[in-house]
């Protein structure tokens, strides 16, 4: 994939720290050129002819890693989309490892589309977490919410509901967007 930096950073910037792509159609794994650190753009899941790339090895080695960078192939613009299939991926990759191999969790996936993003643009003294000072962004998620495709049950914890919403969660979850601290009104249809 090839993706030209500067509409990567416009668009991971909303994106990422929204956690909800609109306009990043693809996962891709970023490992950007900054300061002399190399960034490479993996497209996984548009054309992969040649492999699936190791993310938990360069995660393991601190590079920096963020979901969505790529504005050029894939098949869907959802940033839960991206954080599934990173860790769909990882988890393909793991059939040839050894049993000790701890594919991505989705606990990593989150962080590459959130903090892991901002720190790829350089941008995480400003935003990527809910630090007091950095910018407010974030979605509210209903996991409740009529029609919702994720099945709550008593016994769940919170984490158990993270997963759930990760995984099986979509758009009618989306209770509401936050840029910047000021909430993003979108039409619903």
């Amino acid at each position: 994939c090839v993706c030209v930096c500067v509409c990567a950073c416009v668009c991971v910037r909303v994106c990422v720290s929204v956690c909800l792509s609109v306009c990043v159609p693809c996962v891709c794994v970023s490992v950007c050129l900054c300061l002399c650190v190399f960034f490479f753009l993996v497209c996984l899941c548009s054309s992969i002819r040649s492999g699936v790339m190791d993310t938990r090895h360069f995660f393991d080695l601190d590079v920096k890693l963020s979901l969505g960078t790529d504005v050029a192939g894939g098949y869907s613009c959802s940033m839960i989309h991206a954080m599934r299939t990173a860790v769909l991926n990882s988890n393909v990759c793991s059939f040839s490892k050894a049993p000790s191999y701890q594919p991505l969790s989705h606990y990593d996936a989150f962080y590459m589309a959130t903090l892991g993003g901002c720190k790829v643009l350089g941008i995480d003294k400003q935003a990527g977490n809910f630090q007091v000072g950095k910018d407010f962004d974030a979605i509210v998620v209903d996991t409740t919410a009529h029609n919702s495709p994720i099945d709550i049950f008593q016994f769940d914890s919170q984490s158990d509901i993270f997963q759930k919403f990760i995984f099986n969660g979509d758009d009618r979850n989306v209770r509401s967007v936050f840029v910047r601290g000021k909430e993003v009104i979108f039409p619903r249809v």
